[in-house]
């Protein structure tokens, strides 16, 4: 029983290593769908600025409504300053 499950702890820390791995080789080739690509709207790759690996740190704009029906823009998210 209990080789059983260290057999499975092995392949459960295997497979997350094969796809850290894989995550690190996709983003030296440039590939853009990969969880590691990171936001690169500012222009140049992600090696380009410092291996940024989660993008830009900016908010989104998000807009909310009142309780009157009115509406309100907010900028939510990382990066956000209240000014």
């Amino acid at each position: 029983m209990f080789r059983l499950i260290k057999l499975a702890m092995y392949a459960f820390v295997g497979y997350s290593l094969y796809q850290l791995y894989q995550g690190m080789m996709q983003q030296q080739q440039g590939g853009g769908a990969g969880a590691f690509s990171g936001g690169t709207s500012e222009g140049g790759s992600a090696a380009s600025r410092g291996q940024n690996l989660t993008g830009a740190g900016a908010g989104r704009t998000v807009e909310t409504l009142d309780n009157d029906g009115g509406s309100v823009r907010h900028s939510v998210g990382r990066g956000v300053i209240s000014t």
